[in-house]
């Protein structure tokens, strides 16, 4: 079986306006952030699906209830945002000088200092979008929309994607994302298109 599943990132925040880390840091979207969502859809962005998925933070709870209105979305555990630790919620600007910061930026900490550990956020995106797979195929939904966080996506394409060097840098846009398909015998992913 073939899964088609469309990966969204949610609308834009109040946060991001201001160009801050946001992370985990639970924030509502913006007036803006709701009006590009509906532009996209006005715009044909978004696909029709069977299924809709949503991370748990507020921000993808309002994006898939503005794209998907008519279908109630499932909470998908395991969802997670990257976490900046203690550069959340602050902006470049504020945190030009710091050395953690810096040292973080230029590749010589993993982590931001307080965070939790990226390797493992990726486990856990990961596995919660094999596991919305394995719900899909034994529920023979062959069209689902999974609204969530950037590292999600992020993580799902570095890991399932091949080649994966080519995924490494991806951007992906408030309200937009990737169409994967996903082959349930081979277990494999390859992208289709983004948007």
């Amino acid at each position: 079986m073939v899964i088609e599943a469309f990966l969204i990132r949610s609308g834009f925040t109040g946060f991001e306006k201001q160009r801050r880390y946001l992370g985990k840091i639970d924030e509502p979207l913006c007036e803006e952030g709701v009006e590009q969502l509906k532009f996209n859809m006005c715009d044909g962005k978004y696909r029709e699906v069977e299924r809709v998925y949503t991370a748990s933070s507020e921000r993808c709870r309002q994006t898939a209830a503005i794209i998907y209105s008519g279908r109630p979305a499932v909470i998908a555990e395991g969802l997670s945002p990257f976490d900046y630790g203690r550069f959340g919620g602050r902006s470049y600007f504020e945190l030009r000088e710091d050395s953690e910061f810096l040292g973080w930026v230029s590749g010589e900490a993993e982590n931001p200092p307080g965070a939790e550990d990226n390797n493992i956020i990726t486990y856990r995106n990961v596995a919660a979008f094999r596991s919305i797979m394995k719900e899909c195929e034994e529920l023979s939904v062959r069209r689902v929309a999974i609204i969530t966080h950037k590292s999600a996506i992020t993580s799902v394409l570095r890991r399932m994607c091949l080649p994966r060097s080519v995924y490494q840098n991806v951007s992906i846009t408030h309200g937009g994302g990737v169409c994967l398909s996903y082959n349930t015998y081979a277990n494999a992913v390859s992208p289709q298109n983004f948007f």
